[in-house]
């Protein structure tokens, strides 16, 4: 994948979609609101008519809003602040030099004979702006606010965050309550709009002619008026290849921090340099032809190829493998990966499952994934998985389907996105996720084909029981979200349910594995032929059928012999436990014998025999548990043979024992204990 040509190309080829030439650095980083509440555009009016500044409801805000009044956000850095449209949060930069250094802007560009530049000057005259030459040294008269100059306002000033009044501290939108006498918390303020009102007509800065070309200029958007090939014309554009009077490596430092254009870099010195005849520049540079597509490519980008997949933001961005694009192939392979990783539907899952088996024309192209975060401040890659065959997601979704499917009713759903909720990630006091790193890395191995070490994938799942039931005992539960632990306490046995839920997630994810080769060899291999072990006769019916549906069960998942030893143990162990339900031990103490960090031989033995004392015990030793028991010893065998598995698999192959047991009931409810 080459980023920065495939951004570029999105860009040109989709060019149509940005009527508007400032449409790519428009920002809309505004955030939704939530469901009860309402958003707001408030004017900051400069009344030449009744000389005093004020602030005016203007329109409820909506998507439009930012195009409409052409909202870029902040400045960039320390760069000159002359953005006229801003958040509130940002309303200090129009309380300072804004208005200074916008015509300091416009009389660099010569425009400041224009429309824009008489106002500007008309404010000068009537104070309520000072025009102070250099950057950041002009200043507003706050003595013509409508609060301060109606109300006799002594004492004021005012910081980053909000104004103060006669020593009264207020936030920059509970000042414009004040203006406004709105105290309902439910309108929310969040666009403040510079506007001009003189002889009662009302007239917004942020739209006029002279506005919008200074803006052009300065973001490198305007027409190039260079279209030559001519050898010596200037220096190669990286991206298009041709050369170009206009080509600088300039226009980098134009790029937004927290977006897709800043992931390239800028700063890799040419290694050709010594060649005379070498035409490229030093670092990454390029025409501004290939400047203005990517940022048209970051806006489509950023808008219609942006997902959440592992509580994470990442770009889907597909790439064709002949160099053919079709964007509505481009558009619905991004909306069925992520119905493929978000949904919970089996019936979803068909539907992707159907789309990539009946529209030919997406299986010549490829995916790429860049897992990124952002503060608005910067942006920073977590993970890239690069050039996915869209085939090859076909093949990962039937697999964890089919999977799923063998189960039989034991686990309603397992997709790929759920890969993420089998694999603790903790999270800081910020919400942060910690650890996401891992969950990426296993990602990328099941997309890219890469080997995955089954030991680990047991060490994730003893991890998932240990923090998960940890959790589950609290009586709020404060972390590992990512597993959606507070799903399970509606119901009494919560705690079975997420065993069961964790270890039949696990035993079809590591199957996937095993059938698309991801896993070490010998990792529950198919099964092959009879095994005499498997020959077990009882008197009742019941339980010779419940033995032989679980032996088929095993088989079908390729347990080996020392994986069904343990896994009837899980299942004594589950029965345990629920006679000490019925005794009202409802923590059931049981588990707590189990070491989720992972158990020698040696312990699993005593656990064992703990195990059959707790069955005395309880009077729990039926023809039933007998039958559990007479599986474990026919395939634990004897002490003197090697123990094949480590301790965390040791652990897994016990839970999923107990797992299986959860919901079923004993083939001899009835029966009478043996004396």
């Amino acid at each position: 994948m080459n980023l920065t040509q495939l951004v570029a190309y999105i860009g040109e080829s989709r060019s149509g979609e940005i009527d508007n030439l400032l449409e790519p650095i428009i920002k809309n980083d505004i955030k939704t609101p939530k469901e009860d509440e309402n958003y707001y555009v408030v004017d900051m009016t400069f009344d030449i008519d009744k000389g005093l500044i004020d602030f005016e409801e203007n329109s409820r805000f909506s998507d439009e809003s930012v195009y409409k009044y052409n909202y870029f956000g902040n400045n960039s850095a320390a760069s000159t602040q002359f953005y006229l449209a801003r958040k509130v949060s940002s309303l200090n930069y129009l309380l300072e030099s804004v208005f200074s250094d916008l015509y300091m802007m416009l009389e660099k560009e010569n425009l400041n004979d224009g429309e824009l530049g008489k106002l500007l000057k008309l404010l000068q005259d009537k104070k309520f702006i000072n025009i102070v030459s250099g950057r950041g040294k002009g200043s507003l008269n706050l003595s013509l606010l409508k609060v301060i100059k109606e109300n006799s306002i002594g004492k004021y000033e005012f910081d980053k965050k909000g104004i103060k009044l006669d020593n009264k501290k207020y936030n920059f939108e509970a000042m414009i309550r004040l203006f406004l006498d709105d105290q309902n918390k439910k309108d929310r303020f969040v666009l403040v709009v510079p506007a001009i009102r003189k002889n009662r007509e009302i007239r917004y800065l942020c739209n006029m002619n002279d506005y919008v070309e200074l803006i052009k200029r300065c973001s490198n958007l305007g027409e190039s008026n260079d279209t030559s090939d001519v050898k010596k014309a200037g220096k190669i554009c990286y991206i298009c290849g041709r050369q170009k009077a206009d080509v600088s490596s300039g226009y980098s430092k134009q790029f937004g921090r927290s977006y897709i254009n800043k992931i390239f870099t800028t700063t890799t010195v040419n290694t050709s340099r010594f060649d005379q005849n070498y035409d490229y520049d030093d670092v990454y540079s390029m025409c501004r032809g290939c400047f203005r597509n990517l940022l048209k490519g970051e806006k489509i980008v950023s808008e219609k190829f942006n997902a959440m997949i592992a509580g994470e933001n990442v770009y889907i961005i597909p790439e064709s493998v002949t160099g053919k694009f079709d964007y509505n192939h481009l558009y619905d392979l991004k909306d069925k990966v992520d119905l493929m990783f978000n949904s919970s539907k089996a019936e979803d899952i068909l539907q992707v499952i159907d789309g990539f088996a009946q529209e030919k024309g997406i299986q010549s192209y490829s995916l790429n994934f860049i897992f990124y975060r952002t503060d608005g401040k910067s942006f920073s890659v977590l993970e890239t998985i690069e050039d996915v065959p869209v085939l090859r997601f076909d093949r990962i979704i039937k697999a964890f389907y089919q999977n799923t499917k063998k189960l039989n009713g034991l686990i309603d759903r397992m997709n790929i996105g759920d890969v993420y909720r089998i694999i603790p990630v903790r999270q800081d006091k910020m919400g942060k996720q910690l650890g996401i790193g891992r969950v990426l890395s296993i990602y990328k191995s099941i997309f890219q084909g890469e080997k995955i070490n089954g030991n680990i994938l047991y060490s994730y799942a003893c991890e998932a029981f240990e923090k998960g039931l940890n959790q589950l005992k609290k009586a709020q539960i404060n972390n590992y979200g990512n597993m959606k632990l507070s799903s399970y306490k509606r119901y009494p046995n919560f705690d079975d349910l997420f065993i069961k839920r964790i270890a039949m997630s696990y035993l079809v994810f590591i199957n996937c594995c095993r059938d698309m080769n991801l896993v070490d060899k010998g990792i529950f291999n198919s099964y092959e032929g009879d095994d005499s072990l498997n020959e077990f006769v009882s008197k009742s019916d019941k339980i010779s059928s419940f033995i032989s549906s679980t032996e088929e069960f095993l088989n079908q998942r390729g347990f080996k012999v020392q994986e069904k030893a343990l896994f009837y143990l899980g299942t004594l162990i589950n029965k345990v436990a629920m006679a000490q339900v019925e005794k009202g031990h409802t923590n059931k103490p049981i588990l707590d014998k189990i070491q989720f960090q992972g158990m020698k031989e040696s312990e699993i033995c005593r656990l064992y025999n703990e195990t059959v004392e707790k069955l005395r015990q309880y009077q729990k030793v039926t023809p039933f548990n007998e039958a559990l028991m007479n599986r474990f010893h026919n395939y634990y065998g004897n002490l003197q043979q090697d123990w094949q598995l480590n301790e965390q698999a040791n652990v897994f192959y016990i839970m999923a024992g107990y797992s299986y047991m959860v919901g079923k009931k004993s083939a001899d409810t009835q029966a009478e204990p043996t004396k």
